[in-house]
């Protein structure tokens, strides 16, 4: 893939986060970029540069219903745990 230098104008503190990310996650600044930009788009040929993990949990969901608008994460994990360990 070909690749074309793209100057930004960023405070010197997010700078400074994004190279400390980098470091982090063992990648570039730029790669880290262009993902973000990736799942930002929602066309097609987007969706095929996540990492195939990604790519399945997508197709899973895919034609799933759709969560209610009062549904709360939080107590559904609460309800899961206590069924788990058999606690009121």
């Amino acid at each position: 893939m070909t690749t074309k230098k793209l100057t930004l104008s960023i405070e010197p503190s997010t700078i400074s986060k994004a190279r400390r990310v980098s470091r982090q996650r063992n990648t570039s600044i730029s790669a880290m970029f262009a993902d973000y930009i990736a799942l930002l788009d929602e066309s097609p040929a987007a969706r095929a540069v996540l990492p195939p993990l990604t790519q399945r949990a997508r197709k899973l969901a895919e034609g799933s219903a759709a969560l209610p608008d009062d549904w709360d994460y939080r107590s559904e994990l609460a309800d899961v745990i206590s069924d788990k360990y058999d606690t009121p």
